[in-house]
């Protein structure tokens, strides 16, 4: 009655791989009383018939209209098996210029048992307004007498994007709770994506230093 779309189908024909069709499917999407959307059911197959069935629901909002907290569940169904993953969005900053540069979120799966709560932010902008500089910080907590916990923060710099918003290249210096000694420095360059916008081709060249109980590490690539 509002003409807000509730549901449409999509078929995209990728030229890097022939005779195959990727599609996504959106349908029961629920509005709120202010339009905002605050759930919908989605399907996605991709070109080898692997299906994905996303849920998002319990999406709140702030007085601009920007998201706040949201449920994501998705399914993977791979050669019969299922695997569930659980993200859900805590809470969510912004800036004063309306750009996100804060969030926190906690992840469960049905194939591990391990939590993982994330909080990531923005240390810097570029002139177009996107992220050029952030920090992940994910902390993983195993349950039971005999968990355990360790934390895994990873700086990235230097972001570069392409004209449609999407990553090509970055630096990246991660560390590990579990080897306070070590250190990993990443150099990700030449990101290409298919049609559904995943990543399908990368240059990485990996550095580490430090040591691991008293073995010195070198370089990989």
């Amino acid at each position: 009655a509002n003409g807000q779309t509730v549901a449409y189908r999509e078929e995209i024909e990728d030229e890097a791989f022939s005779g195959g069709t990727m599609a996504v499917e959106r349908t029961q999407t629920v509005y709120g009383a202010r339009g905002q959307i605050s759930g919908y059911r989605e399907n996605r197959t991709d070109l080898h018939g692997v299906t994905t069935e996303k849920i998002v629901s319990d999406l709140s909002y702030n007085g601009q209209n920007q998201m706040l907290t949201s449920v994501e569940r998705t399914v993977l169904n791979l050669n019969g098996v299922q695997d569930e993953t659980v993200v859900r969005r805590l809470a969510t900053g912004y800036d004063v210029l309306g750009r996100m540069d804060r969030y926190e979120e906690e992840t469960t799966s049905s194939g591990i048992e391990t939590v993982v709560r994330t909080n990531w932010r923005a240390d810097a902008f570029n002139a177009a307004g996107t992220v050029s500089q952030d920090q992940t910080r994910s902390r993983f907590s195993e349950p039971g007498v005999l968990g355990g916990s360790y934390t895994r923060t990873v700086n990235r710099s230097d972001v570069q994007y392409n004209r449609f918003g999407q990553v090509l290249a970055y630096a990246e210096d991660s560390a590990d709770s579990r080897s306070p000694d070590l250190s990993t420095r990443r150099n990700i360059e030449n990101l290409t994506y298919d049609s559904m916008g995943t990543v399908s081709e990368q240059k990485e060249t990996t550095w580490v230093s430090g040591s691991v109980e008293g073995d010195p590490s070198s370089l990989m690539e």
